[in-house]
């Protein structure tokens, strides 16, 4: 891959909190995850096994990034490792991610800052 190529690829980014989308942080212990690996896929973690997420802190649990050949390739990454990003503890932010890679708008790359109000609306 070329540098050419490397900037002209996409690599979009989830920041994976211990939240439910629009609420405060959820608190409590988290027991286990499995993250998600792969071709273009990396997690950027905060949080091990038997943590306790408290409100004095970021809720941050991981940053899952990938990496695509163009848009399409992508997101059907993010949608792969979405799915088999797997928390067990508090509520997280993963079910809204696969929400939001599903929404037509955000696949065609035709989206404003008002997405998330129109999906919740």
């Amino acid at each position: 891959m070329t540098l050419r190529d490397y900037f002209a690829a996409h690599a979009p980014a989830q920041r994976t909190d211990f939240t439910d989308y629009g609420a405060a942080a959820v608190v409590g212990a988290r027991e286990d995850r499995v993250q998600p690996v792969g071709d273009g896929v990396r997690v950027d973690a905060g949080y091990e096994a038997g943590n306790t997420v408290t409100p004095f802190y970021d809720p941050l649990l991981a940053k899952l990034i990938v990496h695509g050949a163009n848009r399409q390739d992508a997101l059907a990454k993010a949608r792969v490792a979405v799915d088999e990003f797997k928390v067990v503890g508090p509520k997280n932010n993963l079910p809204f991610f696969a929400e939001l890679l599903d929404n037509d708008e955000f696949v065609r790359g035709d989206y404003d800052t008002g997405l998330i109000s129109r999906m919740r609306g």
